[in-house]
């Protein structure tokens, strides 16, 4: 397999900041992760194996190191870095596993709720496993050189509305562990998508992939006044996941990767995430990945009025 330097290198000097970026190498030329490093030269190639006992502890431990790259596009190996604290993204053909260095994360008795978004809430409602070809539509339609590629997308409805196990490779014991990969949707009086992202969960965790939002703006007044027409909508669905998510039982939710000041990402701390560095959150992690939760839905399975979820605290007033 010979990976292309310059295109991998060119995604991440783009998607991430540059001092993370590094040139890919292909597994002919070094060792598998967990078996040797690379000295920093490359992106390591990292397959199933790699996630054994004593390889992965390696891995967690390498704080010189965060990408890896696979061409491995099985949905055992997807689920088994997911369960191990991989974010897996995609540029190509190639799978771009990343165990950060550092974590955003939310607990939910942080979590802030202002005046303006319960009251801009009563539009909406939020759903979930409702439509993912319209949340993948809109990912596109938000991002430019989107890393959910097609075969992402194939990735994704492929495991989208199961409930798959975590059965690891280097044992035959099945975990109490199941992972879920979600699509999360916010929709408007009429039913349309304005926001959502795609997800999964796995045990008690709930970890973010990417989102949108609709930015259509509404026609200027007669008094020149303007602004989008769904005001809000990517904050509130936040807010009524992470309600919902705190209503199920959840243990925290992994939103990836930490806010960048002045304003990249930054509402993820206007919610209420706070940073985690690698080892804090894989113990974390750990804790919570094999305990058993009922698979997350809405209330009755049907969408859920956002306003109702944001007035709820600590689980409670959720019907």
């Amino acid at each position: 397999i010979i990976f292309s330097p310059f295109s991998v290198l060119h995604f991440l000097s783009a998607s991430y900041p540059a001092n993370e970026s590094s040139m890919a190498s292909s597994p002919e030329s070094q060792e598998e992760a967990g078996n040797g490093d690379d000295g920093g030269t490359g992106l390591t190639y990292i397959g199933l194996s790699s996630l054994a006992p004593g390889k992965i502890e390696a891995i967690w431990a390498n704080m010189s190191r965060n990408y890896y790259i696979s061409d491995d596009w099985r949905a055992e190996f997807y689920i088994s870095l997911a369960y191990h604290g991989f974010i897996s993204v995609a540029h190509d053909f190639y799978l771009i596993p990343e165990i950060q260095k550092s974590y955003c994360v939310l607990d939910f008795a942080d979590l802030r709720v202002c005046k303006n978004e319960r009251k801009r809430a009563a539009r909406y409602r939020l759903a979930i496993d409702h439509n993912l070809d319209a949340v993948l539509e809109g990912i596109a339609a938000r991002h430019d050189n989107s890393w959910v590629v097609p075969r992402y997308c194939a990735l994704a409805r492929g495991l989208h509305g199961r409930v798959v196990p975590v059965t690891l490779s280097s044992s035959s014991a099945q975990r109490q562990a199941r992972f879920q990969l979600h699509s999360v949707e916010l929709l408007d009086e009429e039913g349309r998508v304005v926001a959502g992202e795609l997800g999964y969960s796995i045990g008690a965790t709930y970890t973010s992939l990417t989102g949108f939002f609709n930015t259509e703006k509404v026609q200027p007044s007669s008094s020149g006044a303007s602004g989008l027409k769904y005001n809000s909508a990517g904050k509130i669905q936040l807010l009524a996941l992470a309600r919902l998510l705190q209503h199920c039982g959840y243990s925290f939710w992994n939103l990836g990767h930490p806010p960048r000041p002045p304003s990249s990402m930054m509402y993820k701390a206007e919610i209420g995430g706070h940073v985690l560095p690698r080892q804090a959150f894989l113990e974390r992690w750990v804790a919570a990945r094999d305990l058993a939760l009922a698979p997350l839905k809405c209330a009755g399975g049907t969408p859920e009025p956002a306003a109702a979820l944001l007035r709820a605290k600590d689980g409670a007033g959720v019907a």
